[in-house]
């Protein structure tokens, strides 16, 4: 039987590097986070192989971790998105049968995150794009994110809404205080929910927009 993953992430550190450490402090990421799992995010070779053999996994569709792009303004955050695609397209080149691809997007820049979205499928071979939860405090269904989604439509694109950390100031009003990372995990599922509903609703606003009819 063929089993396809699509919840397998990745992560390039020497690309998660170039970001600043302040913003990903503010983000909510723990920094230094955990030896083996990042390990094992950086893995695109036999290590990822060999645990997807031993699980059944015919195919991952992998997709970036964060901390990524969505924390990066202008051309450097565009830029960091395209080299993170493009290094994830090298991998894929090289286990066309095991691996393929969500592509990530510089959410900060959502033209530009458009283009990227449509370079990836055209030319890279992608799947589709993964989104991760909050973009500088909005959900996707804000207004300022309508070209992405509006070529997403265009190209029939699949958009995977993936739940991520909550904005600061939740986190400051619900788990400030707590101990370990109680205040990263535990909104997850609140998040599975509302990305789920915003699925639905982001088609449906963009659409609404675009041709000038109600909702």
């Amino acid at each position: 039987m063929r089993i396809v993953a699509l919840e397998e992430h990745f992560s390039i550190p020497a690309l998660i590097r170039q970001i600043d450490r302040d913003a990903i402090v503010k983000r909510g990421f723990p920094v230094g986070r955990w030896k083996g799992p990042d390990a094992q995010l950086a893995d695109l070779g036999s290590g990822r192989l060999r645990d997807m053999d031993q699980s059944g996994i015919t195919v991952q569709v992998l997709s970036a971790s964060g901390p990524g792009a969505d924390l990066v303004d202008g051309r450097e955050g565009v830029a960091l998105a395209r080299e993170m695609n493009d290094m994830l397209a090298k991998s894929i080149e090289e286990q066309p049968d095991r691996f393929a691809g969500f592509a990530h997007l510089p959410m900060r820049e959502p033209e530009a995150a458009a283009d990227e979205l449509e370079r990836a499928m055209r030319e890279l071979g992608f799947c589709g794009a993964m989104i991760n939860g909050m973009t500088q405090d909005c959900f996707l269904d804000d207004e300022r994110f309508d070209p992405i989604l509006t070529r997403a439509e265009k190209l029939n694109a699949p958009v995977y809404l993936h739940p991520n950390l909550p904005p600061e100031a939740v986190r400051k009003a619900y788990f400030e205080g707590l101990p370990g990372n109680t205040g990263s995990f535990w909104p997850r599922p609140v998040g599975v929910g509302t990305l789920s509903s915003l699925f639905t609703c982001c088609a449906s606003c963009c659409r609404a927009r675009s041709t000038g009819t109600p909702n």
